[in-house]
């Protein structure tokens, strides 16, 4: 048929050759029916195109990865400086109740001995014998740093 192809004019072919040419036009009327070469072409370009998607996709969580450990390292050290800010506020605290602590100590123990001088005083008073030596001891007392703090008050 191949003359006969050649040197035809429109609409001059046989029944055999229509039959024929339309076969061949249907098989190779899709690229993906030419050959199998082709066939191999269009599966690799869409295994390419997965994996070029796949590596955008590893490069992307490659920054997210990285952006997650500076975040890990800047909470780290957030986490470092709140604990011994913590450990400063808790010292601060103890020593401030400390200090109130002694005060309060102190002035139970001045309390105990005004009261316990003003009761001596008062017994020195009722018994007169006593009186002299209890003058001696209560002069000797208010000479003395307690004394001085006494009369301020």
């Amino acid at each position: 048929y191949g003359d006969q192809v050649r040197t035809t004019r429109e609409g001059g072919l046989s029944k055999a050759s229509k039959k024929l040419a339309t076969q061949l036009f249907t098989q190779f009327e899709q690229a993906a029916n030419v050959d199998d070469i082709e066939n191999m072409k269009v599966q690799v370009d869409e295994v390419k195109s997965v994996m070029e998607s796949n590596i955008e996709q590893a490069l992307k969580n490659q920054e997210n990865l990285g952006t997650l450990l500076d975040k890990t390292e800047a909470m780290k050290n957030e986490a470092g400086n709140f604990k011994k800010a913590t450990v400063e506020a808790k010292n601060k605290f103890w020593w401030e109740n400390m200090k109130y602590m002694v005060l309060i100590v102190i002035a139970i123990l001045l309390l105990l001995g005004i009261i316990g001088t003003a009761l001596f005083l008062t017994k020195a008073q009722w018994m007169p014998e006593v009186s002299h030596g209890s003058q001696k001891i209560y002069a000797l007392f208010m000479s003395g740093p307690a004394g001085r703090v006494l009369r301020r008050i």
